[in-house]
């Protein structure tokens, strides 16, 4: 299992909380919603009580 964390820029309490389950050891994909759906992109279902997701970054433009 992995866990998403959504955020925002800026937001320090969420740097505690990546920290305390990288320190755990616990799985985890962090979600900027300042990069969505710009150069992020994501993609759920649920089918028999399982989530799935996807998130294949997508290439912003070229500087």
């Amino acid at each position: 299992m992995t866990v998403l964390i959504v955020d925002n820029p800026f937001e320090p309490g969420t740097d505690l909380v990546v920290g305390e389950l990288a320190e755990a050891g616990v799985p985890m994909f962090r979600m900027d919603m300042a990069e969505f759906p710009s150069s992020l992109n994501f993609r759920a279902s649920f089918s028999e009580y399982l989530w799935e997701a996807s998130s294949p970054r997508v290439s912003g433009p070229s500087t």
